[in-house]
C-alpha cells in the first residue's frame, strides 16, 4: 500500500478488483454489478476515482455486506447499495462506467444486452468473466462493443482476465481467433500464464473432439486456434 493510501485509511483490493479499478474512469459516476461486499465502490469513492457508485446486487446476503461496508466507512452519501437484477433497477442517468466483475460470461452478456442505455450512451464497460470470457468476447464483438483494451490477473490457482468495452459500431473485430484471445499481449507474465492454460485447454479438447465423428470439425478448429496462440506466444504476430 502507498503512502498516500494509507493517509486515506484505503485498503487495497485483491489483484482481481485491483485490475477492474485500473479502467473505471476518473470522475465517474458508476455501478458496480454484483458488488458483494461493495469492496471495490469503497476503494473508488476513497482513492477518488468515482463521484458516485451505485453497489448493486441480486442477493440479501452480499447487500447486508455491502450496506455494513459502506457504513463502516461513512459513505453513505456517495455509494448507494441496490438491490437489483443486473441493471434492472438501477437508475441509468448519469451513469459512465458499469463494471460486472465475478459474474459469468454469458450473464455478463445478458446484463448488457438488456440495457440500451449502454449503447446509447457508450458506457465505459468493465467487465471481468468468470467463465465463458470466449462468449462474452464473441457478444460484445457481434453487437458493435469493441475491445479498447484487456488484461489477464492471476489469482492463487486461478487466471481471469478483465476486458474494457465501449460501444463503438465498425470498430470491433469480427475474428474467431481473437474471440479466445482479445487484446491480451504476450509480454505480460499474467497474460501469457492465460494463454498457455487457454491453449492447453483448446489442445485437450480439440483430441477428443477429433475422436468423435459429429465433432471432428470443431476439434480440428480448437487445435488450430491452440497452435495460433502457441505461435503468437513465441513470435509475437497475431
Amino acid at each position: 500500500m502507498s503512502p498516500d493510501f494509507a493517509e486515506k485509511g484505503i485498503i487495497m483490493l485483491d489483484k482481481r478488483l485491483m485490475e477492474c479499478a485500473l479502467y473505471v474512469t476518473h470522475g465517474s459516476v458508476a455501478a458496480d454489478i454484483g458488488t458483494d461486499h461493495a469492496y471495490l465502490p469503497v476503494y473508488l469513492i476513497k482513492s477518488g476515482i468515482s463521484r458516485f457508485v451505485y453497489a448493486c446486487d441480486i442477493k440479501d446476503g452480499p447487500l447486508e455486506a455491502a450496506r455494513a461496508s459502506v457504513a463502516r466507512e461513512g459513505l453513505d452519501e456517495e455509494i448507494s447499495v441496490l438491490k437489483s437484477d443486473g441493471l434492472d433497477s438501477v437508475p441509468l442517468d448519469g451513469i459512465t462506467d458499469i463494471i460486472a466483475a465475478g459474474i459469468g460470461g454469458e450473464t455478463i452478456a445478458q446484463i448488457i444486452d438488456r440495457c440500451n442505455y449502454i449503447k446509447k450512451n457508450r458506457v465505459n464497460l468493465v467487465l471481468q468473466p468468470m467463465t465463458r470470457a470466449y462468449f462474452l468476447r464473441r457478444f460484445l464483438c457481434e453487437n458493435g462493443f469493441a475491445i479498447k483494451a484487456e488484461s489477464a490477473v492471476s489469482s492463487g490457482e486461478f487466471c481471469y482476465t478483465v476486458i474494457n468495452a465501449e460501444y463503438m459500431p465498425g470498430e470491433a473485430k469480427l475474428d474467431e481467433y481473437y474471440f479466445y484471445t482479445g487484446e491480451l499481449s504476450n509480454k505480460k507474465p499474467d497474460d501469457i500464464k492465460y494463454l498457455n492454460r487457454l491453449i492447453n485447454k483448446l489442445t485437450v479438447s480439440g483430441e477428443g473432439m477429433k475422436r468423435s465423428l459429429d465433432k471432428k470439425t470443431e476439434g480440428e478448429k480448437n487445435t488450430l486456434i491452440a497452435n495460433k496462440i502457441a505461435r503468437f506466444l513465441k513470435e509475437g504476430n497475431k
